[in-house]
């Protein structure tokens, strides 16, 4: 395909590619006959068929069909939401070749952007943990469930429609599927925190679902269940579970904290922060602490850092 055919790409188009560098932000990079196409979901070393997504007079931006080659590079993700959720990036790729792309991006942007010639960028060490090693996750409530699927024809409920009545008293609660905030991904096992952040990540679901509490809706500007934010630490090994309302309802607070501390023991710490305003954000002007200090602990070196439920850390 010459270069002006290249151009001329339209959106829904599909063309097999092969991939040959990485880009920003997950994407990577194929070129027919030099014009550049941004492509999302393939690997370095892919042959793959994409369908073009948008295209420009210096570019172009696809999405992966299928893989008709696969890289070398290419591992199995550890995650079964991985490519519908958004939170790992890079996750069926080899680490270490990972490590190799984001140092080749440093240099580029020294070398590109800065105008250094041949910066001398020492090796990226990399992590000791590649998975359970974040120390917040933030998951969202919704009426509305992101499928990564269709149902079969025929079945219109969405799974968790079943556990919880009728679709009135939906609630779903996980993880925003990229350029979507009305829905979200149901998540029951995330490898980014730990296994006590997945089991208070189900509680917290369950226990939702079964006092039948009403997720916020910005449209209504109505309702009670809105973040549920899980802090850690590792050294200090506390935990902070922070419940993000619309309302003020201590009735709900109380029981839910004692059944809480109950089924996840290793729990130091409850938080009820009220944001009674329309912004969708895990801050509010109200803090109310059930159990606990209100506060973790985490230590790097000899200092040791509170962490309030607020606090970027």
């Amino acid at each position: 395909m010459a270069q002006d055919e290249a151009r001329v790409l339209k959106r829904g188009d599909e063309v097999v590619l092969r991939v040959d560098d990485a880009a920003f932000e997950g994407k990577t990079i194929a070129r027919i006959d030099g014009f550049v196409v941004f492509v999302e979901g393939a690997v370095p070393g892919d042959t793959v068929r994409v369908r073009i997504l948008k295209s420009k007079k210096k570019y172009a931006e696809a999405k992966v069909v299928s893989v008709e080659v696969p890289s070398p590079f290419r591992v199995i993700p550890r995650c079964r939401h991985f490519g519908a959720c958004g939170g790992c990036k890079w996750q069926h790729v080899d680490y270490q070749v990972q490590l190799r792309f984001k140092q080749q991006q440093v240099v580029d942007a020294f070398e590109r952007i800065g105008g250094f010639a041949g910066p001398n960028v020492l090796p990226i060490i990399g992590a000791e943990e590649v998975f359970f090693y974040r120390n917040k996750m933030e998951y969202s409530f919704a009426e509305q469930e992101w499928l990564e699927s269709l149902p079969p024809r025929g079945e219109d409920a969405s799974p968790g429609d079943s556990e919880i009545g009728n679709a009135q008293s939906a609630i779903f609660l996980g993880l925003h599927v990229p350029q979507r905030y009305d829905k979200v991904l149901e998540i029951t096992e995330c490898h980014l925190q730990s296994d006590l952040s997945n089991r208070v990540l189900n509680f917290v679901r369950a226990f939702a679902r079964r006092e039948n509490l009403p997720v916020y809706s910005s449209d209504r500007d109505a309702g009670y269940l809105r973040f549920l934010v899980i802090r850690q630490s590792v050294r200090m090994q506390e935990c902070m579970v922070n419940l993000v309302t619309f309302e003020d309802r201590p009735e709900i607070m109380t029981r839910f904290t004692a059944e809480l501390l109950s089924a996840v023991p290793a729990v130091t710490t409850v938080v009820n922060t009220i944001n009674a305003k329309k912004a969708q954000i895990a801050f509010g002007d109200v803090e109310k602490v059930y159990a606990g200090p209100g506060v973790i602990h985490e230590r790097l070196g000899d200092l040791l850092f509170t962490i309030s439920s607020g606090s970027f850390f």
